[in-house]
């Protein structure tokens, strides 16, 4: 528990920084289907939704970033991924089921059942929560019940079997990181 207090304290700090404090840099990382989805990156809601908007002006996905990256924050993910899975997914928010369901990541669609068999949420920000902590628990978590290797090519077998799906997400998450506004 202190372990997890002190891991706590270190994350509200996180959420507080700005681009304009000192010392602040941008996510230099380029992103990879091997690349760690376990990792924190240091970004803002507000510089998120700014990369969105940049990306795909327009996106209903805009206004989500503080979401994405506070999900990114209780859960120890990576935010790029979070908001990149669900553009990939959700068509960047457009597509039937983020927008008549709020289901940004597809949840418990499959091929024969497209539509009806996707999970409903009260809001966007509800599936955020909940897909980040399942991802989490269940396949970026050693021991899960379906880890593989904290990576989106360790996920792609299981999540989706969608052999663009790992290096779509990857591509969306640099074009995000790309778009961040930085000093």
């Amino acid at each position: 528990p202190l372990a997890g207090t002190a891991a706590a304290a270190g994350l509200g700090a996180l959420g507080t920084r700005t681009a304009q404090q000192p010392g602040y840099r941008c996510p230099a990382d380029v992103y990879t289907v091997d690349s760690d989805l376990n990792q924190v990156v240091d970004i803002s809601g507000e510089q998120l939704d700014a990369a969105i908007a940049a990306t795909v002006p327009g996106s209903p996905l805009i206004g989500l970033g503080g979401s994405f990256v506070h999900a990114g924050q209780v859960q120890g993910i990576n935010a790029y991924y979070i908001a990149a899975h669900a553009a990939w997914d959700s068509a960047w928010g457009t597509n039937a089921v983020a927008t008549r369901k709020n289901n940004l990541f597809g949840y418990g669609v499959t091929p024969s059942c497209p539509f009806d068999c996707a999970v409903p949420f009260t809001t966007q920000q509800e599936s955020i929560e909940f897909v980040t902590a399942l991802v989490k628990a269940d396949y970026l978590t050693a021991g899960g019940r379906l880890y593989n290797r904290p990576t989106l090519s360790g996920m792609e077998p299981i999540y989706s079997g969608n052999p663009e799906w790992a290096e779509g997400i990857a591509a969306i998450m640099n074009l995000l990181r790309q778009n961040t506004p930085c000093p």
